[in-house]
């Protein structure tokens, strides 16, 4: 209540005298703070007008502009500010964390490059730096960043399991595997964590560890659909039909409309003999085939191929 009776005083001091600019920009500051984008707006958009070179005002602006989704205009007011004042560095940041939203992921970097330069200490660009370079499959450079982060800040989970995820992409899964369960030490329910540890033992030809991991994921996750997908694959690929029918039923219960699952359930009906459970699977498949990560075009072929065998077969 007291910030909303600071917001009142302002709002009663502008109003007295519109010429108080301190107070006005006060105001914009307290209403940004309290999600009123819109009226915090005002505010600067009154204060530029007096002060177009006022960098701090123009980031501001930035600030309100990305809280509107107003991305573009954002970025402009942000490049405004740096180019009245590149010497602080959340001016560089916050414009290279929306490139990075944007996936513009060079010119992320060199603002976040820029960063470093003067601040040594900021965890949060040496994770981003190495998230980046990691996207552009630069795994060995990358890990030194996530590394200095996590120096920096050794709560950083996120540093670590992207650190796992580079030693993966490289195959160092004895190293991945230790950053995995690290994030695990700190964060017990991470479920990413454990589907990559499936990702690795299924790698290393380790079958029932990597579905044993998939159980972790759902018992965290149990919307994960990936999870069942994959769950369902080392299934039937260790010929374990019947489980892996009730499995992704199971998984069906939490995700009912994934296309993706239903073309697993009729491929298994299918290797069981239940012709008229594969017809029907794959139908509910194509019906849901805004989900389907298999073209619907192959589904339909495949329908419409067996069941022209069908007949065939009955003449």
């Amino acid at each position: 209540m007291a910030e909303f009776s600071k917001i009142e005083e302002l709002e009663q001091l502008v109003k007295q005298d519109a010429a108080n600019f301190q107070a006005r920009r006060e105001l914009s500051v307290a209403l940004l703070d309290k999600g009123f984008n819109e009226a915090a707006l005002r505010h600067v958009n009154y204060l530029l007008n007096i002060f177009p070179d006022d960098a701090r005002l123009h980031f501001n602006q930035a600030i309100i502009f990305e809280k509107l989704k107003k991305d573009f205009l954002a970025e402009k007011s942000y490049k405004k500010a740096i180019e009245l004042d590149n010497t602080q560095t959340d001016f560089l940041y916050n414009l290279g964390y929306l490139f990075l939203q944007h996936q513009k992921y060079d010119e992320a970097l060199e603002l976040f490059w820029k960063v470093i330069e003067k601040d040594s200490q900021d965890g949060n660009v040496f994770f981003n730096i190495g998230f980046l370079l990691s996207k552009k499959g630069e795994h060995k450079q990358a890990i030194q960043y996530l590394q200095k982060a996590y120096e920096i800040n050794n709560a950083d989970t996120l540093a670590l399991f992207y650190t796992a995820y580079a030693y993966s992409c490289l195959k160092d899964y004895e190293s991945a595997k230790e950053y995995y369960n690290r994030v695990l030490e700190q964060c017990p329910d991470y479920s990413w964590a454990y589907f990559n540890l499936a990702s690795i033992a299924y790698n290393e030809k380790n079958k029932e560890e990597a579905f044993n991991y998939i159980l972790e994921t759902l018992k965290y996750n149990p919307k994960d659909i990936d999870a069942y997908k994959f769950g369902a694959k080392i299934l039937i690929e260790i010929r374990t039909f019947d489980d892996a029918r009730i499995f992704i039923e199971k998984g069906l219960e939490n995700c009912e409309n994934d296309g993706n699952l239903y073309y697993f359930l009729g491929q298994i009906s299918k290797l069981q003999k239940d012709y008229s459970g594969y017809v029907e699977n794959l139908k509910k498949a194509l019906k849901n085939h805004m989900t389907l990560k298999t073209d619907p075009k192959k589904i339909k072929n495949e329908l419409k191929f067996f069941i022209e065998k069908q007949k065939n077969n009955m003449k």
